[in-house]
Parts: structure tokens; sequence; C-alpha cells
């Protein structure tokens, strides 16, 4: 033993008795894998062959035999420190080993379980702090054998199991912080061979071997490790299993021990060079049975093993194979951290690269390489790389991916060329595309891509080849940097994109809109930018280059940037190009369905084919400046517009010659052009050839004329003329405004003279505002505009009108509903007059209730003891609530809906001699909207009633009298919105009115039976209501409304009917009521209003039915004695209006 060995000399006594087999088996497999670490003895002698084992003997008897134990110590190591070679420098090139020794035989005990063999010694190695450089050849020393079973003394009734081989050791082990180990050329790092497993004696089991050893193992943080052309890095194999001995019963082999590492590490840097190599041990084969076939093999080692690690690839790295070389380790395996692992075109990867926790895949392509997408994948799939977060492209090569995979791969090419034939090279859709000064290549016909690309930076190149294919990016395109186009074909952008740096076209064609591109833009000489949209929008920056520029879709890009560096083409085939404040360089073409607009500079030609527009200024007039030639193609159009005070229109300034082949000017409405102005709409400092075809307009009432003088082409814009056909006045016929000579009284005799002056020849006049006008409101409100005159703003704003525009501003600006508010009003004051009555009628009618005293008698100077009277059932007090709503339409007027409701309160009371008589008091609050015309009135109704009447005794029945009268104030807070044709106004006032009613009616009362009564009535109703002047406010369409009084007279005839009922022990009346009703006097409602500075003028409102039917149904129900509750239903139709109502009365009596 050598001197520094330490072991121990405690013996452990067992009896028979004490431990089954099966447990003593186990704690001898348990056991025997020991290792012990000493100094290297670069001879590698053996140790001793046996230690101190378990004493087996009976408890507290003879100690019997010491033997090997289940547990048995293992071989000692070698002693002696490394020796150098040349006794110059330690490990100065050659090579050294060390080697554990074997373990011990298991000894026998007398009619006791035998001990196993002892473990294989553990090997040691050289270590380092920092690191190391140079080269050098290392091998880790072998794990010791481990020792074989054995069996007891004849009749060997008892096994052992044999020993684990002991593990091999690394070639080097390099601690510390912040070093570098740099291998060069020539070096070989080994790690040791793990010893064999012991032999399993007959029907036991035999142990695994030992485990190699790492080639490098550094445990140390922020090393560099670098592997040179033709440097090596070997992890041990691993040791043989045991033999198991299986005659003449059973026995379990061993397994293969695992290879060794190539290089373990944990933060830090690898670099492995073109020609070195990293290589994982292989496994140790298993063990056999005597002549059968072995057991489990052991696997083979990882290349390179670690966590938080960069590692450069550019030579070998593989993983070792297992024993039965039928599975190869991990050529990497990363265990978490942040990974980064770049590989390099030489390199040869034998075995996965696996990864986990955020680590990144480079691939660095210096030449042009091919690579299967498919080979990027998860975890336990076939593919080779597996768990990346991030995938990169660098080097100046292209790298081709084919395939597709279902990974997530999230690219980033950072130099160089990555190119692809599909998106599904790329992965999901859900990995993003990141350009770092790298190229995207895509060949083939193209695809569409929804991906997210962001440019860093740097910017970032999209290459396509196919001068037919189309990338279509519909992902979002953002980043810090700028986008450059090359290839022969097409890149469209769909998305909305942010990406800040700029666009380059510089080859094939550019395809997007203002979202999509952002400037600012160079387009060169083969490159093409089309912006292609249907909606509005700016281009971001300015435009650059010699290439080509086209404008499609049916929307307007605006140009706001100096863009006079653009010497290019361009071509309008869609929507427009507006131009503003600044240039655009180049030629321009604007094809049909085209237009270019703008108050800009054109630097070169403008040519404007037919069925396209030259449109100077954009939603206002300005000049558009060329300075080159242009050519009005024929059927190509110059579109005018004016400004908002008249003395300017749309101007195209030409620097060149302007060429006219029977283009059309096209005069806009909703200007403000001025009668009494002339003006420029072209001129051309190198003259004028030729001449406008034509010169429409979509004015509804001012005709243009063009004239060319000199240099310049003039508008003048007059009142367009209309037939005036006179009047045949039965004395020849009046002579026909502006025309008609012929006729009039010159012929005589009426028939002549008014055929041929009056109607046949006829003539013509300015045409008026009132001849667009199509109502009698219309008209009436156009006539008071014309007498504005041609100074007034409001004049010219309908002036300059558009065709069709007319009638609705006419009827917007009528004010009609102030008209129809008065009209409407009338009906809320009816309640005033409705309401009261039917409390009034009841009372009436009530019959007498015996028992008590009559409380309404008014009979004091009666004889009669009043307690002997019969009391009356009329509740003279009683409140109302209601909520009516009505529709009103016909006539000029725009159709009205209103809503009111409100609170009544009343009572009446026997005034002698058989009459009655009573007041009420109401408030009411009515809502009504004029939708048509964005009117609308919110109005408070102030009511007092007073009424009375008599029911008289007449054959079977009763015939009653009713009469009274009623006045309301209405507080009128108005507001219209004239939103049409230019208008943008909201007008307000407020105003009041009031109606005044006197009213009567006479009934008959025939009762039909004990409960039902019926009652044919009449009714004469007059109310005259009176409106106050008012002024609106909010624009020069505001009205000055004039006072008005407008008078109604109805009549009434009808039929009604009371039926009594019971509901449990509650009483009630059931009432009932059917009539006609016709009105005369003020059916339609007029206002009498003027704008400011015009002529008064008269419109209507929505008229009053002449003929209507009216229906209502109530009920009420007696809660007590002196109390009743009620609910009711009133509804009016006729003349295209309608009216319905809701009520809830209660009436009580004291």
């Amino acid at each position: 033993m050598p001197a520094n060995a330490v072991c121990s000399t405690t013996q452990f006594r067992f009896t028979q008795k004490t431990l089954p087999r099966a447990i003593a088996i186990a704690l001898m497999v348990a056991g025997s894998a020991a290792a012990v670490a000493e100094p290297v003895n670069p001879n590698g002698g053996a140790g001793a062959n046996s230690f101190f084992g378990i004493h087996a003997g009976s408890a507290g008897g003879d100690p019997g035999t010491t033997i090997g134990g289940v547990n048995g110590d293992s071989g000692s190591v070698g002693t002696g420190a490394a020796d150098a070679a040349s006794n110059t420098e330690p490990l100065g090139g050659k090579p050294y080993a060390t080697g554990g020794a074997s373990g011990g035989m298991g000894g026998a005990a007398e009619g006791v379980t035998s001990g196993a063999g002892g473990g294989g010694g553990g090997a040691t190695t050289q270590v380092f702090t920092n690191g190391y450089a140079g080269a050098i050849l290392a091998t880790g020393g072998s794990g010791g054998n481990g020792g074989d079973g054995a069996a007891d003394a004849a009749p060997q009734t008892f096994f052992s199991s044999g020993g684990g081989g002991g593990g091999g050791a690394a070639a080097m082990v390099v601690q510390g912080a912040n070093g570098s180990v740099d291998l060069l050329g020539g070096s070989a790092l080994l790690g040791g061979v793990g010893g064999n497993g012991g032999l399993g004696f007959i029907d036991t089991f035999a142990a695994s071997g030992g485990a190699g050893g790492t080639g490098l193992s550094v445990s140390g943080t922020n090393i560099t490790v670098v592997v040179e052309d033709s440097a090596v890095v070997r992890g041990g194999a691993g040791g043989t299993g045991g033999m198991a001995d299986s005659s003449p019963s059973f026995g379990i082999a061993g397994s293969g021990g695992k290879g060794g590492a190539g290089i373990t590490m944990n933060n830090g840097y690898i670099s492995v060079s073109q020609l070195g190599s990293v290589v994982g041990g292989d496994g140790g084969a298993g063990g056999t049975y005597t002549g059968l076939v072995g057991k489990q093999t052991g696997l083979g080692g990882v290349g390179i093993l670690g966590h938080d690690l960069n590692i450069s690839i550019a030579g070998a790295v593989s993983g070792g194979l297992s024993g039965d070389g039928a599975i190869r380790a991990e050529a990497i395996l990363l265990t978490g951290g942040v990974n980064q692992v770049t590989i390099e075109p030489t390199a040869q990867i034998a075995g996965n690269v696996v990864a986990a926790g955020t680590s990144t895949l480079r691939i660095a392509s210096t030449v042009d390489q091919t690579l299967d997408a498919s080979i990027f994948g998860d975890y336990d799939t076939p593919a080779q790389y597996q768990g990346f977060t991030t995938f990169e492209k660098v080097s100046s090569g292209t790298l081709t991916l084919t395939g597709t995979t279902n990974y997530l791969t999230p690219w980033n090419v950072r130099t160089g060329t990555l190119s692809i034939s599909s998106d599904g090279a790329l992965g999901p859709v859900g990995g993003d595309l990141t350009l770092t000064n790298g190229t995207l290549e895509v060949s083939g016909s193209g695809f569409t891509s929804y991906r997210n690309v962001a440019l860093q930076s740097v910017g970032g190149v999209v290459q396509v080849d196919n001068a037919l294919g189309n990338l279509v990016l519909a992902g979002a395109v953002s980043g810090p940097g700028g986008l450059r186009k090359t290839g022969d074909g097409t890149l469209t952008l769909s998305g909305t994109n942010s990406y800040a740096g700029g666009t380059q076209v510089a080859a094939g064609t550019l395809v997007g809109s203002t979202s999509s591109v952002r400037g600012p833009v160079q387009v060169d000489t083969l490159g093409m930018l089309q912006l292609v949209q249907d909606t509005d929008g700016e281009l971001s920056g300015f435009l650059a280059g010699t290439g080509t520029l086209v404008k499609d879709g049916t929307g307007r890009v605006t140009l706001i940037y100096d863009n006079s560096n653009f010497t290019g083409t361009t071509f309008i085939s869609g929507g427009a190009l507006n131009v503003i404040n600044n240039s655009l360089g180049g030629n321009v073409t604007v094809y049909p369905q085209g237009t270019l607009m703008g108050d800009g500079t054109i630097v070169g030609n403008v040519s404007v084919f037919g069925n396209a527009t030259l449109s100077p200024g954009k939603d206002k007039p300005g000049t558009l400046t060329i300075g080159g030639n242009l050519d009005l193609k024929t059927g190509s159009t110059l579109r005018i517009q004016s400004d908002s005070d008249g003395q300017h229109a749309s101007k195209v300034v030409v620097n060149g010659s302007a060429t006219l082949n029977g283009s059309v000017a096209s005069v806009e409405a909703n200007g403000n052009y001025s009668t009494a102005t002339n003006y420029s709409i072209l001129s051309a400092v190198g003259g004028i050839t030729g001449s406008f075809s034509n010169v429409t307009s979509n004015l509804a009432f001012l005709q243009p004329t063009l004239a060319t003088v000199g240099n310049d082409v003039t508008l003048t814009l007059v009142r367009k003329e209309v037939t005036d056909p006179g009047t045949d006045n039965g004395a020849g016929g009046t002579t026909p405004t502006g025309g008609g000579s012929t006729g009039g009284g010159s012929t005589g005799g009426g028939s002549t003279g008014g055929a041929s002056g009056g109607g046949s020849t006829g003539g013509s006049r300015p045409m008026t505002f009132a001849d667009a006008a199509n109502s009698r409101n219309q008209r009436s409100v156009a006539n008071a505009l014309e007498s504005l005159g041609s100074g007034n703003a409001l004049y010219r704003q309908i002036e300059n009108l558009a065709d069709g525009q007319p009638q609705s501003v006419f009827k917007a600006l009528s004010g009609e509903s102030h008209a129809s508010t008065a009209s409407t009003l009338r009906t809320g004051a009816d309640t005033a007059r409705a309401l009261p009555l039917e409390h009034f009628r009841s009372n009436l009618s009530a019959n007498l209730l015996a028992g008590a005293p009559t409380a309404q008698a008014g009979t004091s100077d009666m004889g009669t003891n009043l307690s002997s009277l019969p009391s009356s059932s009329a509740k003279p007090m009683w409140a109302q609530v209601f909520g009516t709503w009505q529709t009103f339409g016909g006539g000029d007027a725009a159709r009205v809906t209103q809503s009111t409701s409100g609170l009544f309160v009343g009572g009446d009371q026997a005034v002698g001699g058989g009459w009655r008589a009573g007041g009420a008091l109401g408030y009411s609050e009515t809502r009504s909207r004029a939708g048509e015309v964005s009117s609308r009135a919110d109005i408070d109704n102030y009511s007092a009633t007073l009424y009375g009447g008599r029911s008289f005794a007449a054959g079977a029945g009763k015939l009653n009298f009713l009469a009274g009268g009623s006045y309301t104030w209405h507080d009128i807070d108005s507001r219209r919105s004239i939103d049409t044709s230019g208008f943008d106004q909201s007008l307000k006032s407020n105003y009041s009115a009031s109606t005044s009613q006197l009213f009567t009616e006479l009934g008959y009362a025939l009762p039909v039976t004990g409960a039902l009564t019926l009652e044919p009535f009449a009714g004469v109703a007059w109310s005259d209501m009176r409106t106050r002047g008012f002024s609106e406010s909010g624009g020069s369409a505001a009205l000055n409304g004039e006072g008005d009084r407008n008078t109604l007279t109805t009549t009434t005839l009808g039929l009604r009917s009371r039926t009594a009922f019971a509901l449990g022990k509650l009483e009630g009346t059931l009432r009932g009521t059917v009539g006609w009703r016709h009105a005369f006097g003020d059916v339609i409602t007029h206002s009498r209003m003027s704008f400011n500075g015009s002529d008064s003028f008269t419109v209507a409102g929505v008229p009053q039915a002449r003929d209507s039917a009216l229906v209502e149904v109530a009920a009420d129900v007696a809660l007590s004695r002196n109390v009743s509750l009620g609910l009711a239903y009133g509804g009016e139709f006729g003349g295209g209006n309608t009216q319905n109502s809701g009520m809830l009365n209660l009436a009580w009596k004291f």
C-alpha cells in the first residue's frame, strides 16, 4: 500500500441470519465504483490487489476470515509526481498517463454470503490555473478495472458480484477565471479510458464499466478555448461491462461505461479551427454471458457540453458512438443559459446540436452553401439542430434554404444573402425576419409572406430574381433601417409599415402605397416605384433618382417635399398625383382615368391623354407651373375652380408652349365665381396652339365661356339663359322677355298673336334662382335669396351651386320648421281643452249615491234635511298625467315627429240651478323634430282652462251642454343645422307663442241598459295662435321671423259609450269614443321671414288634416268611495297625420 493511501481497518461482524442474500448483493453493487484521487505517476504503477473487507463470522464469536468486502475498497493508484520528459519542462510535449489501480477480488466466507470485488481506482489528472498555451499531448489516466466476484469455499453456496470499473480521468483541467487555453497544432488531449467492470461469479451481477474521462474540463469562468488546426480533444472511451458467468444458473452482465465528453465548460468561448476536432468518447461494450450475447452498451460522450457558451465551429465536432456503434451522442449539448453557436462552411458536425435556454444558431456562409430547412426543429424530432430560439445568417456568402420546417425559426440576416423560394423555408409566420445589412433573396415565382420584417439601423436588401416573380410582404416592416430593392422581379409591400431609413429601388419594381413605402425614396434607372392605392395619402420624404414613378389606383397621392432631384419619368394611370408647394422633376404623362393636380411645379413636359385630367390646385384653386411644354390631347380635361372671394381661379402657367388638341375645359362648382370677373386659366410663354373644343360646367345657374387672347386663355361666367314663352292675354300676347319680336300685339286677334308671339316663337331670359325650385316653399325662399344681390356672400354661394343642389339648399334655408312648429303647437294646445272636458263630462253624468249628504248640493235654501239626501258620485278634483306621440306630413314641408308629456290638475263644482263650473291648470313639455331639414324645437307649454255646463233631462235621456275657453303660453327653443352643398351652419333662436281657444259641445246621453249609456254628440272649437317675432343667430343663413297669426275652427261629430263593470270588489267604468273631425280656416300654418338684407318670404308648415277620424278608449276604477284611478288612450288619424296619446288620471272628491 502506498504511504499516502487512506483506508479503514474497522471490521463489521454479521451472523448467517442477519441479512438475506438479496440485500447483500445489492450492497455489493452499490459500493462497486469507488475512486481515489492521488498524485499522478508517469510510470502508471498498479496498486495492491486487495484491501480490508467485511469480516464474516458468527456474532460475538470467532472473528473468522477477512475477505474482499461487499463494498470492497478500490485499488490503489500509482504514486509520485508527473515527470518532465527532458527534466526541463513539465509535459514537454511527451504523452503521459496515470492509471487507477484495479479492485481486489471478492473474498469467501464460511457459510455466509461472499464479498463483492473491489471497485476500480479512479485516475487523477493535471490541473492548470487560468489557462494554458502551447502544443500539448496529454492522456487522462485510465480507471482501474473492477475486481471480480468470488465464491465461498466448497461447496460454493454463496457468490459475490464484480466491482465497477474506475472512471477515466480528464486529460486537462483548467480552473480560475478570465484565462485562455490555446491548443496549438499537433496537440492532443485524450480523456482516460474507463476501467472494465468486474466478473459476476456464477449467478450474480457483473459490474458496469467505468465512464471515460473528459478530454478538457474547464471549471473556471470566462475562459477562452481555441482548438487550432491539427489539434484534437477527445473524450475517453467507456470501460467494458463485466462478464457474467452464467453457468450453471443465471447471471447479469454489466453495462458498458459511458464515453467521456470532449470538452465540458460553462460561461466561456470555444473556437474549433478548420482542421481541429473535438470528439466525444465512445461508450464501452456491454458485458457478455459466457458464450452468449452481451448486455446494454454504454452511450457515447457529448462532443461539447455546458451552458452559457459562445461556440464557433470551423472544424469537426462529433458525439461519441455507443458501445455497439448504433447511436451517436450529441455533438453539442447546451443545458441552459444564453448561448451562441456559429457554424462555418468547413464545419463537420457528427451528431445533433441541442440547445436549451436562449440560444442562437449562426450560419457563417463565407461561400455559397445550401441547407434543408428541415434540419432545424424542436427537441425529440429528427432535426439535427434542436431547441434554438433565434437563427442568424452571417458572412458574405449565400445561404440557400430549401424545403420547409414547422419549427419557429426567427431569422436575422446580418451579412451576406439568405436565399429562399418559399415562405415555409423560414418556418411558421410567427418567426420574424430581421435584416441587419443582409439580403433576402427570393427565387422562383414568388409568394406572399405575412411575417413581420425588421430593418436594423444599417438597413437590409430584398432581391427578387425572377422578372416575373412577385414577393408580397403583407406583414409589418419596421425598424430604424432602410429598404433596398434589387433584382428584376417585383416586391409588393401591402402592410402598414414604419421603417425609418427610407427606400431605394435599385432594380425591378417596388409596388406599394403611401402607408407601406417609407421615404425618402430613391428610384434608380433600372427601378420602378408603383404606388397603388384607393385612398388618399402623402408620400413621406422626398423622391429622387432617374427611374420611373407610376401612380395607380383610385386614391390620391400627395407629394409634399421637394422632388426636383427626381429626373426620371412619371406615369399617372389611375387616381391623382398631387404636387403641392414644391417641384417634381422629369416628365409627366397622364393616362386615361388619371389626374395631375396641385400648385407646385413640374420641371419637365406634361402630356395629358383623353379621359385624363389636369387640375391646378387641390381642394381649392391654385396655380400649377409646367417648366417644359404642355400637350392636352383630344378628350383631355382642364379642371377649373375658383377661390372663396371670387377674385381668382385655377390656372396653369406653362414656361414652354401649350398645345390644345380639342381638349375640354371643365368648370367645377362649389367655388365662388363672380359674373363680373374675367379669369386667366392658362398662359404659355411659348405660345398656344389649338383651342378647347368645349367648356363644360356642373354649375346650376352660371354658364362659362372661354376666349384666347395672345398667350392667355380667359374664363368668363354669366347667368344661364332659360326659355321665356311669354303669355297669351287674349289681345295678341305679350312680348317675351329677351326676344319674341313676332306676335305680341302686332298680329292681333288673340289667336294668331297668342300663338305666334306668346307661345310658339318665345324668347329667353337670364335664369333666376326660382327657376331651379320645385315647390312653393322653395320658390318663395329662392326669390328672397335673389333679392340679396350679387354683393352678398349668401347670394354668391347660391349662384355657385352645382346642378341638383338648389332644391335641397332651398329647403334647408327656408326655415319651414318654424311654420311647422306653429302647426304642431295647436295640437298640444288641444290638450288644454280635451282633458278638462273629459272629467267635467263624467261629473255631469255622475249618478247619485245613497246614504251620506250630497256634498255638492248647492241648495242651502232648500227646506229639506240635507242628511236625508243621497250624495253625488262626481269626483270634483282630479289630476292627470298624459303623453302624446304625433306624426305630421304632407304638403311642401318636411315630415315632423313630436312627443308631448305633462300634468294637468283641475276641479269643478255645482254653482246652482243644476249648473257646474270648473277650471284646470297644466304644464307640458313638447319635443318636435324634422329630420329631413335637421331641425328641432323644444317647447314648454303653460295652460289655463275655464269651463262649465249643465245636464238637462230630455225624455229617457239627458241633454248635456258644455262650453269653455283656454289659454296656453309656449316658450320655444329652436335649433336648425344646415350642412349641405358647402353650407355648414348651426342656427338657433328663442321665441314665444300663445294659443287662445273657445269651445262648446252638445250631447244626448241615452241609457240603453242599466249599465250601458250611449251619447251622440257635436262639438265646435275655435283656436287663435299668435307667434311672436324672432331672430336666429349662427351664420349668413340666419332668418328673421315676423309675428304671425293663424286661426282654425274644427267641428266634431261622434258617439260616446259608457258602461259599468265590477272587478272583484272594485267597481269601474269603461268609456269609448268614435268620431269625425273637420277643420277649416288656416289648416296650413304659415310663417313670414327674411334673411338679413332680403325681401320677406312666406313658407308653409305641415298641414293640419282637414278630415280625421277620432278614437278613444278609457277605463276608470273606484279605489274607494272617494278616489278613482283611470287609464285612457286616444288617437286621431287623417290627412297623413297621426296622433296617439296615453293618459293616467286620478280623481277624488271631498
